[in-house]
């Protein structure tokens, strides 16, 4: 299977689990729901697991935010560009919604 050596690896450190049966689907979408809770899991947030506490893990440290109607958008697809966004202000905090270091568009309207 396609990447069957990072899908291994990830089940070890028990940031994926699968779906039911123990099948991953290497070529489908992700939602939105999903990559909190591989985030979470990964960083060792807490979230009590629940798909909506690892949402909330996220959102609390300026990781991501929620659609334009409050709602976080669990079930929808995410792309990896987007994906990258994430995983890139879960790594470094300066990236964060929030962080003064992220606030570029101040920074533009200010020049």
């Amino acid at each position: 299977m396609f990447a069957s050596g990072y899908f291994e690896s990830a089940v070890d450190k028990k940031i994926l689990s699968g779906y039911k049966g123990g099948t991953f689907k290497s070529y489908g979408n992700i939602t939105r729901g999903e990559m909190a809770l591989m985030i979470s899991r990964a960083f060792g947030y807490e979230y009590g697991n629940a798909a909506s506490q690892a949402q909330r893990a996220l959102m609390t440290r300026g990781i991501a935010q929620g659609m334009t109607d409050g709602q976080f958008g669990s079930q929808l697809s995410i792309i990896r560009s987007d994906f990258a966004v994430f995983l890139a202000r879960a790594l470094d905090p300066t990236l964060r919604i929030g962080s003064e270091a992220a606030s570029v568009e101040e920074e533009r309207l200010e020049k």
